[in-house]
C-alpha cells in the first residue's frame, strides 16, 4: 500500500507540503466549493451516493488519495 502521508500531510493534488499552508488553502477551497454545492442537484440522502457527491464536490481540488472510497 502507497503511503499518502509526507511528514504528517497527506499527498494533495497541489503538492502542498507545508501543514499550514494546506490548513489555509483546503478552509478557503471548502467554502468555496460549498456555494458550488448549494447550486448543484444534490442525490437523494442521506446515502453513501449522497455524501461520496458532497464530499466530491467539496475536496475535488485538493484530491486527497487516501479519502477516496474503495469499492
Amino acid at each position: 500500500m502507497s503511503d499518502y502521508f509526507t511528514d504528517d500531510i497527506l499527498v494533495n493534488k497541489l503538492g502542498i507540503t507545508d501543514p499550514q499552508r494546506l490548513k489555509e488553502i483546503e478552509q478557503r477551497m471548502v467554502a468555496e466549493n460549498t456555494a458550488v454545492l448549494l447550486d448543484s442537484d444534490i442525490p437523494d440522502g442521506p446515502g453513501l451516493e449522497y455524501f461520496k457527491y458532497i464530499h466530491r464536490v467539496l475536496f475535488e481540488d485538493l484530491d486527497r488519495k487516501s479519502t477516496r472510497l474503495n469499492s
